[in-house]
């Protein structure tokens, strides 16, 4: 069956031969599809890497950073504890050797934050006790004080400016953690 001329697509020379029309070839549509079904498995493969670095592997991480920065800040403002207290054990000078009163004061650096919050610091029974609203990051580290410090006492938070005082009482020294 032939078509009148009128009602058939015109040609050009060498363009589409052997076609009847280009609106019933829907061989164009492929490489749009491919690319589309391409732009779609990425978007998957993409959308589960996120997922598995968020759900998973990125907050253990973040935990652990967190605990070890806990560690350090611990373990810094306990050696500034130990290393405000004054000792004479170690020069050869008597306890009572006309020495009236000490009063020391030493400014702590401390993180701000841990894991984006703030803690708290105390000193309680002869340890540094850093206290996390998580409690996998709080930590208590004994002090080693030496036998004239008689009390220690005091706390305080991580945003503020933290300083250790040492003071001499008529018993002994007092160390006292304040937060200005």
């Amino acid at each position: 069956m032939t078509l009148p001329d009128r009602e058939r697509a015109p040609r050009r020379p060498g363009v589409g031969a052997g076609r009847e029309s280009f609106a019933t070839d829907d061989r164009a549509l492929s490489s749009v599809v491919g690319k589309t079904l391409e732009l779609g498995l990425l978007a998957l493969y993409v959308g589960l890497l996120v997922s598995t670095f968020y759900g998973g592997v990125l907050p253990e991480y973040r935990l652990g950073a967190a605990g070890s920065v806990a560690d350090r800040a611990g373990a810094a403002v306990a050696t500034d504890v130990e290393a405000a207290v004054p000792s004479t054990a170690d020069s050869g000078v008597p306890p009572d050797a006309g020495v009236q009163s000490v009063a020391v004061e030493r400014e702590l650096d401390v993180p701000r934050t841990i894991r984006g919050d703030a803690y708290r610091l105390r000193l309680d029974a002869g340890a540094l006790v850093l206290d996390h609203p998580r409690d996998a990051l709080s930590r208590t580290i004994p002090l080693a004080l030496p036998d004239s410090v008689t009390r220690v006492e005091g706390a305080a938070r991580s945003g503020e400016t933290v300083v250790v005082v040492v003071v001499s009482t008529p018993d002994g020294l007092v160390v006292r953690l304040e937060g200005r």
